[in-house]
């Protein structure tokens, strides 16, 4: 191939590049309404927290039952025992409730032989 060519391909190769990125940054690459859609998202998980936040609220959602952990336990797979259908949340708010009841202990450190409190959520509620 000859050389003038390449480079005049190789030119236009970083022209069109540097373009592309200067879209990227300049209008993003996501549709206008994903990303309104992620921010509804958003607030609306923050006033889920703030529901959270308040005690009474947690406690028309889910029974508080205590567990002894055993080894291989996660908190996700005893919350499956405990809420044999199903929880009618998501995994994040699950992990979230635990958080909560057990003041901040974090998930995915339990210890083996120790109790914590797990909610048992009820029957036929979506939230």
């Amino acid at each position: 191939m000859n050389p003038i060519l390449k480079r005049i391909l190789f030119i236009v190769t970083m022209i069109l590049f540097f373009v592309s990125i200067g879209h990227d940054l300049t209008t993003g690459t996501f549709p206008k309404e994903l990303v309104s859609k992620a921010e509804d998202q958003e607030a609306q998980e923050n006033q889920e927290a703030t529901k959270r936040s308040d005690p009474s609220i947690e406690q028309e959602r889910f029974r508080v039952i205590e567990h002894r952990v055993k080894a291989g336990d996660t908190v996700l797979s005893i919350m499956e025992k405990i809420n044999k259908d199903g929880p009618p949340v998501t995994i994040e708010q699950m992990l979230a409730d635990f958080e909560s009841i057990n003041e901040g202990q974090d998930p995915n450190t339990i210890k083996m032989n120790q109790i914590y409190l797990f909610p048992y959520y009820h029957k036929n509620e979506k939230h």
